[in-house]
C-alpha cells in the first residue's frame, strides 16, 4: 500500500536521498565529535550522574 503511494508522488527519490544525505553527515559529525573530545570533558561527564546523586541525599537530609 505505501510503495504505491510513495510511487504515484513525485520526487520522493530526491528526498530520500536528501535525508540519507543529512544521516550520514549527522553520523560522522558524532563520530568525530566522539573521537576528538577533550579527555576533560569525557571525565566531568562520567562523573555527573554520581555527584547528582551525592547532592540529591545531602539536600534531602537536610
Amino acid at each position: 500500500m505505501f510503495k504505491n503511494i510513495l510511487k504515484s508522488v513525485e520526487g520522493t527519490d530526491t528526498f530520500s536521498i536528501i535525508a540519507m544525505i543529512v544521516f550520514f553527515l549527522f553520523f560522522i559529525y558524532i563520530i568525530y565529535r566522539t573521537f576528538y573530545m577533550d579527555k576533560k570533558v569525557i571525565d566531568k561527564m562520567s562523573h555527573l550522574p554520581l555527584e547528582d546523586d551525592a547532592e540529591d541525599l545531602k539536600t534531602n537530609k537536610e
